[in-house]
């Protein structure tokens, strides 16, 4: 039940040194997560929040559904790009819009 609350967002006036300590410890970006975790060593140590006390779970990032699923074959008949033709009947080389061709004709 608790691992799916939101989290509240408060505001807290704080020496900038403070801040730049903490923000040093706990590297890019983690800060909140840092200080959060401080937070909950200590009040489970002054007895203000059960031993068993988990923090929230993220609501964002991390991994997704279907991250890290194998790419699809070549034999994979749902694979449409590895069974369209490759011949178009043209040069196997890239043209680019600088082509002659391209411009009706004329070389840029």
């Amino acid at each position: 039940m608790y691992s799916s609350m939101p989290r509240t967002r408060v505001n807290y006036r704080l020496d900038d040194r403070v801040l730049a300590a903490l923000n040093d410890l706990a590297g890019r970006g983690k800060t909140n997560q840092f200080i959060e975790g401080l937070l909950i060593d200590f009040l489970q140590k002054t007895g203000r929040l059960p031993n068993d006390f988990a923090p929230l779970t993220e609501g964002r990032g991390g991994k997704r559904e279907g991250a890290g699923k194998p790419k699809r074959s070549i034999d994979d008949p749902l694979d449409v790009e590895s069974h369209s033709s490759k011949d178009d009947g043209g040069s196997s080389e890239s043209r680019s819009p600088n082509d002659a061709d391209a411009i009706g004709g004329e070389e840029v």
